[in-house]
């Protein structure tokens, strides 16, 4: 199993190859931030939601699509002086959404249960 120290160290290590302009303190806690989110859905199990369920552990939210959208979010929340659609606005949603990801990959390649929905909602376990 992957641990939320090994998920931050991921987020904090891609953000020391970047410019060094773009690695300001907010920066990296939304990047480590964005590193951890997919598991929110632990809260799931606490409320009955099955392992194999999207909405269950390791379900949508490990998922590309959710990675994606939290990119976006992200960059639209924290960083909307930027013009939507230019190049550095797309730098970012990206930047956020590979760091997303990222935990879905780290998780992948653990033993830790059924799986990852990499694909969800599209394809669920």
């Amino acid at each position: 199993m992957v641990s939320a120290i090994a998920h931050a160290v991921v987020a904090l290590s891609l953000g020391a190859i970047i410019k060094p302009a773009e690695r300001g303190g907010s920066f990296m806690l939304l990047s480590v931030t964005c590193s951890l989110l997919p598991d929110v859905d632990v809260i799931g199990l606490r409320l009955g939601v099955p392992y194999g369920h999207l909405l269950g552990h390791r379900g949508f939210s490990h998922s590309l699509l959710f990675a994606v959208l939290v990119g976006l979010l992200v960059t639209l929340s924290w960083f909307g002086n930027l013009r939507r659609g230019s190049r550095r606005f797309w730098w970012y949603a990206s930047w956020f959404a590979l760091i997303t990801a990222s935990h879905g990959v780290l998780d992948a390649l653990t033993n830790g249960g059924p799986g990852i929905c990499v694909f969800s909602p599209l394809h669920t376990p």
